[in-house]
């Protein structure tokens, strides 16, 4: 047998030993450890009632690995150092419905791409941050309505377009979940407005059509006609003037 060179590293590695262990709080452990120490395969059945299936690496849920909680919540997926990082899945419940959400984790919240889906029909695809929808993506909802758009902190906020179904659509600016900035609003009736929204309602320069040909242009204000504008009729005469709440003053 040849001796060992001098100068050679020689590795103490302990081997993978299959095991149960009982921990003082009555959670149980059934797979492998490296001394004290779960790493490997293995099956963890908490003294809260949740289990965890999977890989383990010094002590710690790490690599592929499937948690029931006590609570009827299950996630499926990727780990790293105890928390979901990597792409999995989870099934919970959220203000009294069911979710399930499909994509990436990181720290243990969903970040990245990602789809998100209720039990009554709505859906989300697209950008998570922080366990939030974050960035560009489409929600549709179970009545048939839909926006496809920038979302902030799990609300409508940047540029996007809502659809209500039906013919009813508005693509431009929101902030905070409300129409804000420049937009246009197509109505079930043909009817059409180009302009300035303020927290949802019609505000600043804008121009309104009518089906049946009629145009007002000019400012708005809280969702009526107010300041200078001008007003076309059906046989495109004009009329310039200074309109209140709606209602033409000269």
């Amino acid at each position: 047998m040849e001796a060992a060179c001098s100068g050679d590293i020689v590795l103490d590695i302990l081997p993978h030993v299959e095991t149960n262990h009982t921990y003082d709080d009555g959670s149980t452990y059934r797979g492998q450890m490296i001394g004290d120490t779960r790493d490997g395969e293995g099956i963890m059945k908490y003294a809260n009632g949740s289990t965890y299936a999977g890989e383990w690496a010094a002590d710690t849920r790490n690599g592929s690995g499937k948690y029931s909680l006590a609570n009827g919540d299950v996630f499926n997926g990727e780990w790293f150092k105890d928390k979901f990082h990597g792409q999995g899945n989870f099934r919970f419940m959220k203000e009294g419905s069911q979710v399930e959400y499909n994509g990436q984790w990181v720290g243990g919240e969903s970040h990245g791409e990602g789809s998100e889906t209720w039990k009554n029909g709505d859906a989300y695809k697209g950008q998570f941050a922080n366990n939030m929808k974050q960035g560009k993506g489409v929600f549709k909802w179970a009545n048939g309505a839909q926006f496809d758009g920038e979302f902030s902190k799990d609300t409508l906020h940047g540029k996007g377009k809502y659809d209500w179904g039906q013919g009813q659509t508005y693509d431009g600016q929101w902030d905070c979940g409300k129409m804000h900035g420049e937009g246009v609003h197509l109505f079930e009736d043909k009817r059409e407005y180009m302009g300035q929204y303020n927290k949802g309602q019609k505000n600043g320069h804008g121009k309104f059509r009518w089906p049946d040909g009629r145009v007002y242009e000019g400012q708005w204000k809280n969702g009526k006609q107010d300041g200078n504008g001008t007003a076309t009729n059906l046989h495109g005469q004009h009329k310039t003037g200074i309109w209140k709440a709606g209602a033409l003053l000269s």
